[in-house]
């Protein structure tokens, strides 16, 4: 069994803080909305005592730009999807 990583929620919300300002450049505007979103969600999570699972799936993923030929000489566009299954362990 692999060992569970251990993030301190405003770690988390760091994370992704950090995915929607360097990505800036490169995802749609959709997508920068959805990480503000995700990161709100994040948020919330202080102080719970229940699991939760928060989720990108492909009904909302995070997309880049197309790449206009850029690569492969074809329009490429990528998409980003995870789902997260978050527990509390109490204070880390």
């Amino acid at each position: 069994m692999t060992e569970r990583l251990r993030f301190r929620v405003a770690d988390l919300a760091s994370e992704v803080e950090l995915m929607r300002v360097m990505g800036s450049s490169f995802l749609t505007a959709e997508s920068i909305q959805i990480l503000a979103h995700l990161q709100d969600n994040i948020e919330t999570l202080k102080g719970r005592t229940q699991s939760t699972t928060i989720s990108i799936d492909e009904n909302w993923p995070i997309r880049t730009y197309p790449s206009n030929g850029a690569q492969e000489r074809e329009n490429l566009i990528g998409e980003f999807l995870f789902r997260w299954d978050l527990e509390p362990l109490g204070r880390i």
